[in-house]
């Protein structure tokens, strides 16, 4: 699990440290403010340290420089690892001068920080501080914005063979839906995490040949045909069932109220925290204040979920557009929520206009 993070000049962020909870975490921002980012960052870095860590060896110096710099490429995709680093313009400069990028992850239970930088002249490598020698545990998952399972057909070969405008979070969530269901007791590990997520989809994924289907009372569906939202549901269903999302594990998840009506936001909301209090560690980037609302009302409200460690990290921009950031255990610690000040904006026009 992800413990805390130091971000100095990456993209969209200048200097600025976040803590993470154990449970869930909600990253609140508007468009432009780093909310993907974050996600991304932490995801990439985390990937890498897994990898490295089930490695029979762990690799040389210069190759683990070259294994992250190579995965913040692929998430990012920016033409040059470079162009991750932000760029400072100074007064009276029409183009931006670039110094270095530094990050710092921490991880709990044991494992070694990572920490790194690059230059804005940097292509394919970074200078790590350290090698780690203690490594984590958690796998990772990243659930993208757009869902996967309508695309899964050959995408994995076609990815590998072609240049495609998609970074590798797709790809590497089309290597975690690939594998085969649990069985035995591992598979009734999972179970009662497994349980209600399939209740609330009314059926089973179920995976022929290369194509996922959704298996219910009404005989099986193509997962094309079912809603998209109902896709990302399922995507998280079937990472339970062959065991690529674990307890202890962390997922990632890039607006996941993208395209769900509300009563779907609320099911995904439950289901999150139900995750959370079983030991799966949460991070969700989000517009939405009905989905932020829900889940502070869970943890509060219903008594399944009051032990539920919870984190809100808002990212704005204050009246001079520079970066603005907070960072509390509830709703009611963040004050800059764009979604909320839309929402109150719009009111008063309303009554304005009345």
């Amino acid at each position: 699990m992800l413990d805390k993070i130091k971000i100095e000049n990456f993209t969209v962020f200048d200097d600025v440290e976040f803590q993470f909870g154990k449970g869930i975490n909600v990253i609140i921002g508007d468009n432009g403010t780093g909310k993907s980012h974050l996600l991304k960052l932490a995801y990439a870095i985390s990937t890498v340290a897994v990898s490295t860590g089930k490695s029979a060896s762990p690799p040389a110096k210069a190759e683990l420089q070259k294994q992250i710099a190579a995965k913040l490429v692929h998430v990012f995709r920016p033409d040059t690892l470079g162009r991750l680093v932000r760029s400072k313009r100074a007064k009276g400069e029409g183009r931006g001068n670039k110094g270095r990028a530094a990050v710092r992850l921490q991880f709990l239970g044991g494992a070694d920080e990572w920490s790194f930088n690059f230059s804005g002249m940097a292509e394919k490598e970074v200078v790590l501080d350290s090698p780690p020698k203690a490594f984590p545990k958690s796998e990772a998952i990243f659930i993208p914005t757009k869902e996967v399972m309508s695309m899964f057909p050959g995408f994995a070969s076609l990815y590998r063979n072609r240049e495609l405008a998609m970074d590798e979070t797709y790809f590497d969530l089309c290597l975690a839906l690939d594998g085969a269901p649990l069985r035995g007791p591992r598979f009734d590990s999972i179970k009662q995490l497994l349980d209600p997520i399939e209740e609330r989809l009314g059926g089973k994924v179920v995976r022929e040949g290369d194509r996922f289907y959704l298996d219910s009372t009404q005989g099986k569906t193509e997962m094309p045909l079912v809603a998209e939202g109902v896709r990302k549901l399922a995507t998280l269903a079937h990472l339970l069932r062959n065991g690529s999302l674990t307890k202890k594990g962390i997922v990632f998840w890039d607006e996941p109220e993208s395209n769900l009506n509300p009563r779907l936001v609320r099911d995904v909301a439950a289901m999150l925290m139900s995750l959370a209090a079983q030991g799966i560690q949460v991070f969700i980037g989000t517009h939405s204040f009905f989905l932020m609302k829900e889940i502070d009302m869970l943890k509060r409200l219903d008594t399944r979920f009051g032990q539920v460690p919870c984190r809100y990290i808002t990212l704005g921009h204050d009246d001079e557009d520079k970066p603005v950031f907070e960072q509390g255990e509830d709703l009611k610690s963040v004050s800059h929520i764009v979604a909320l000040d839309e929402e109150l904006a719009q009111y008063d026009r309303e009554l304005q206009g009345a």
